[in-house]
């Protein structure tokens, strides 16, 4: 599954252990991959509404002037521009973006109250419109760039009760399957990352049940049901440092795929319901028609 299984390459190309890279929603899996990457040389800063919450994390030696935890709130636009723009201030540069930060809402979408089904869009895919939108810029200006955008299983195979989360996952999908190609001329690539059950906090600190109530109660109590089943598989899921190291070695590549499934269970439901499950025929399509139909890069 993984790109390589040593960093024999990183380590020769000196510039990798240099990279600065933004990582938002540093919790779950963002923070396991915050620290797994800032112990190993690169520049980090994790955003999160409330920075001061990691301050025991940056007692660590091993963290010491490579691990940054910086405010940042994705539904804002100020917030989102003033925290890129500081990390340009302090680096110079932005070479990585990951956008981890998400929130989930459960329940059928007759039960999701209209607040929440913009709530969980406004995170979950405005806030990465809003993150590229202020990084691409600064991509196109140093000629290089990497956006990861942390997608889901709910984006391939959904399970009944998740609707609008899966929605925002699926618009995330075509986002990045849509910007790939022609981004990819001004070397900036676009990589979809696509873990499965992963055990970290989400659920508990991220998530609701649907809000919305119907006299009758057409569902029972299936939105509690699936928030509950949900919760009981995450705990069984998979380490999110084992995303992580996914992660640090399509950073190391030169040329990653389109898109990756952290497990390979994951892998077995990709091919499932995908006959490009790496995204790679899809991309070079699409990258060649940009350059050919659009006039892109020429």
């Amino acid at each position: 599954m993984l790109l390589c299984t040593n960093y024999t390459f990183a380590m020769t190309k000196g510039y990798q252990m240099k990279k600065v890279i933004l990582i938002t929603g540093a919790r779950g899996i963002g923070l396991a991959t915050a620290v797994h990457l800032a112990m190993l040389g690169y520049t980090v800063y994790g955003t999160t509404r409330n920075a001061s919450d990691f301050e025991k994390i940056l007692s660590k030696d091993d963290l010491k002037d490579k691990l940054h935890f910086i405010n940042m709130d994705v539904r804002k636009e100020s917030s989102v521009k003033n925290a890129i723009d500081k990390i340009i201030q302090n680096e110079g540069r932005l070479d990585v973006v990951i956008n981890s930060a998400a929130i989930g809402v459960y329940g059928p979408a007759e039960e999701i109250s209209l607040e929440q089904a913009k709530e969980i869009f406004d995170v979950n895919f405005f806030g990465i419109l809003r993150v590229l939108q202020n990084a691409l810029p600064h991509f196109r200006k140093q000629g290089h760039g990497l956006l990861i955008n942390i997608s889901s299983m709910a984006a391939i195979d959904p399970l009944p009760g998740t609707d609008l989360y899966s929605a925002s996952k699926y618009a995330v999908e075509g986002l990045s399957e849509s910007m790939a190609g022609y981004l990819s001329l001004n070397n900036i690539k676009v990589v979809l990352v696509e873990p499965g059950p992963v055990n970290t906090q989400f659920i508990a600190v991220t998530s609701v049940v649907g809000k919305r109530l119907l006299p009758d109660k057409p569902y029972g109590d299936m939105s509690q049901k699936i928030y509950n089943l949900h919760k009981e598989i995450l705990a069984k899921g998979q380490d999110p440092t084992e995303v992580a190291k996914l992660i640090e070695e399509i950073i190391v590549s030169p040329n990653p795929n389109p898109r990756y499934q952290t497990s390979t269970a994951m892998q077995k439901i990709a091919k499932k319901y995908q006959v490009d499950p790496t995204g790679v025929q899809s991309f070079q399509e699409k990258k060649q028609f940009a350059k050919e139909v659009l006039g892109m890069g020429s």
